[in-house]
């Protein structure tokens, strides 16, 4: 009785280190197999990954922000911040937007000059490609305004090459927010965008 009981645990034991030489090899060989037959297929002339380094080819990265009156140039226009001008109201009402006021709202003007760099194609832009932050992260677009006698708006548009267009963009923007940047284009900007620093 007791050689049957040994024998059964020897045979237990003996399976029990036959399943783990198993386990502990056939995954090593079968990653073994594997690598060699990807060398083999390598070298039999089919596509090798190479780690060089793609060259011409980055990610744009954020430029510093431009001061009112500096040109800061985004793909083929050249755009400059002319005039800035806080508590528009007076000089705003000859104009109308589609948006009234809201309590603690006021309007801010900015006036830009926009320059066609190419030498072929016309440049187009309108007022909603702008837009101001504040220094809380607030992101407002510029208002649809219409032509005033007394406001000359940024209209936006066709620039033929070497032209340029000029006006004031219309912000409404909260009374207690401050350090505005203007940026451009708003939206997505594969190409890069710019900023220019607005001031209180």
């Amino acid at each position: 009785m007791r050689n049957s009981t040994s024998g059964l645990v020897f045979s237990v034991l003996l399976a029990v280190v036959l399943v783990i030489l198993v386990l502990m090899l056939v995954p090593r060989l079968w990653l073994g197999l594997i690598s060699h037959m990807l060398k083999a297929n390598q070298s039999a002339g089919l596509p090798q990954f190479s780690t060089t380094p793609v060259s011409g080819f980055a990610f744009p990265t954020p430029r510093p922000a431009g001061r009112r009156g500096e040109e800061v140039i985004v793909g083929e226009e050249a755009i400059r911040v002319t005039s800035v001008s806080r508590a528009a109201n007076e000089r705003q009402a000859g104009a109308s937007t589609y948006q009234a006021l809201k309590s603690g709202e006021e309007y801010l003007l900015v006036g830009v000059s926009v320059r066609c760099l190419s030498a072929k194609e016309s440049c187009h832009l309108t007022e909603f490609d702008f837009g101001v932050r504040s220094a809380s992260g607030q992101d407002t677009p510029a208002e649809f305004t219409s032509s005033a006698s007394s406001l000359q708006v940024f209209e936006g548009g066709t620039i033929a090459p070497g032209h340029s267009m000029s006006g004031s963009l219309v912000f409404i923007i909260h009374q207690k927010d401050h350090d505005f940047r203007l940026y451009y284009p708003r939206g997505l900007n594969f190409g890069g965008s710019a900023e220019v620093v607005l001031g209180s």
